[in-house]
């Protein structure tokens, strides 16, 4: 019975995922031809989680279309599929640990701000010099980058320790402390008990803390 608890919370939360999904792309549709470039909606403040939608071209690079939030202000990202109810991440920097690599037109995630408040860059115009018997300046107007990548299939996340399993968010958050939105190490924990209990949040070992792959984390610490 205690065994079925985590299996049903995970489908409930991605049912409630792919609603809200649903409805903010239902939201976004009718303007989604006028964008002249991608943009994310809905962008997370600072230390805070928000269903975000991509509002672009299919097959646009993660990392670039989070940074339409403002360069570093989202550090992870969760995608549910739900056919399979598996979970695909990608976390700034760390390509060896992300699977989520595009997005397509009006797809949702779940995304993490970064602790500093984000730094979206404003477009602005140069001035026009007064008429004179010189050439003058055309204007320039700066604007955000188009975002471009190709479209490859979401992978799926999952742990072949001791038992198929895949973390929520917020469950690595708990289990592994803040080190699990970046990387964790051995080193991150004081017991060896700690770590294990971060292993065994996600037993696909992102963080690659049981090195020979015998199901124990940091053998290591006391």
């Amino acid at each position: 019975m205690r065994s079925s608890r985590p299996v049903i919370a995970l489908v409930v939360f991605g049912a409630m995922l792919c609603l809200g999904l649903t409805a903010l792309a239902l939201v976004l549709g009718a303007d989604s031809s006028e964008a002249q470039q991608g943009a994310m909606h809905n962008c997370p403040q600072a230390s805070k989680w928000a269903i975000a939608v991509w509002d672009g071209p299919d097959g646009a690079d993660t990392g670039q279309a989070a940074s339409t939030c403002g360069q570093g202000s989202v550090i992870a990202a969760y995608d549910l599929n739900s056919e399979t109810q598996m979970w695909s991440r990608w976390f700034v920097g760390r390509p060896e640990v992300s699977d989520l690599a595009t997005l397509d037109n009006l797809q949702g995630i779940l995304a993490l701000g970064s602790a500093q408040a984000p730094t979206t860059p404003t477009p602005t115009n140069s001035v026009t010099p007064p008429p004179t018997s010189t050439p003058t300046a055309t204007p320039m107007k700066t604007a955000t980058p188009t975002v471009t990548a190709t479209h490859t299939a979401t992978p799926t996340a999952t742990a072949t320790h001791t038992a198929t399993a895949t973390a929520t968010p917020g469950g690595l958050v708990g289990a592994c402390g803040t080190c699990a939105l970046t990387d964790c190490n051995c080193s991150d924990f004081t017991s060896q008990a700690q770590a294990q209990t971060c292993l065994n949040a996600d037993p696909s070992d992102p963080f690659n803390l049981d090195g020979d792959n015998d199901g124990v984390a940091c053998e290591s610490l006391p």
